[in-house]
């Protein structure tokens, strides 16, 4: 009823703010199981980590570094308090990470170093201004392999 108001209604601004209330109450009052936990209980474990971790610390963002998307899926149905910075080598993963809820996509060679790679998912974000100075950020990936589940928590903070 309301998106028919937005069109062709005589208050498409009220109408909006209502779907915004609506969805924002229905969003805090609504649990929202994980689907994909219990086929990856370990990986599922780190990305609540990483949110949970997130929230404590009051995290500006969490980096998700990802072959296929599948922790950035993780971590967003979590519903972490920070938005989720997605790298990835891959343009199509990039694509399918627009549409998830909370994440931001960015395309980027992986190092083959994770060391190397973490300090170079932190410069990227630096780079294009999402992060700033004394931001804490959250960072999420695998240490045994850059293809195997996300294993492994940083807790970074930016010089001021």
């Amino acid at each position: 009823m309301l998106s028919g108001e937005t069109a062709i209604g005589h208050d498409p601004l009220g109408a909006v703010q209502a779907m915004t209330k609506i969805v924002e109450e229905a969003e805090h009052n609504v649990s929202m199981p994980n689907l994909f936990a219990d086929a990856h209980p370990e990986e599922a474990a780190v990305t609540a980590a990483a949110a949970a971790l997130a929230k404590r610390v009051g995290a500006q963002w969490i980096i998700s570094l990802t072959y296929t998307g599948f922790s950035a899926r993780l971590l967003s149905a979590c519903r972490p308090s920070c938005p989720i910075i997605s790298i990835t080598p891959s343009q199509a993963v990039s694509r399918q990470m627009k549409v998830v809820r909370g994440v931001l996509p960015l395309v980027k060679p992986r190092e083959p170093d994770i060391d190397r790679a973490i300090a170079a998912a932190l410069s990227e974000a630096r780079q294009r201004g999402m992060t700033k100075g004394g931001d804490r950020v959250v960072v999420c990936a695998s240490r045994i392999s850059p293809r195997s589940d996300a294993d492994t928590l940083w807790l970074h903070q930016e010089p001021a």
